[in-house]
């Protein structure tokens, strides 16, 4: 509903608006690998590790102040625990340059939280 063209009344007179179509691709780099080794995170890990996370009201106190979705945050954390501060994982297979795309998960839709935040982009700026 929100998303429909709407007509615009400007001095009595209606002006359809005009609807663009937009075609969204998404990078191979972005996506975690189908070849799961037992060291990488996996999309279903993240999945669970935010919902966690956004659960723990020492985390929601932590950052009821921020602007951001707190499902956001709880994933920016999840990152950097699980895949930044891990040595034994390569950063730039999660990374397209300095974006990752929140990844979709079957999971994902069991957990409103992650579900709302799938698409999304982190900037990894180091």
């Amino acid at each position: 509903m929100f998303f429909t063209p709407r007509e615009i009344k400007k001095g009595g007179a209606t002006t359809a608006m005009i609807s663009e179509t937009m075609t969204t691709t998404t990078t191979r780099a972005s996506i975690i690998s189908q070849n799961v080794m037992a060291t990488d995170v996996t999309a279903v890990d993240l999945c669970g590790a935010v919902s966690k996370t956004v659960r723990d009201p020492k985390f929601a106190t932590k950052h009821s102040n921020s602007t951001a979705p707190l499902a956001m945050m709880a994933f920016a954390s999840v990152v950097v625990a699980k895949i930044l501060r891990n040595t034994k994982i390569n950063v730039h297979g999660y990374f397209d340059g300095i974006t990752m795309t929140v990844p979709d998960t079957r999971a994902s839709f069991l957990d409103p939280y992650y579900h709302s935040i799938v698409g999304q982009k982190l900037l990894c700026v180091d």
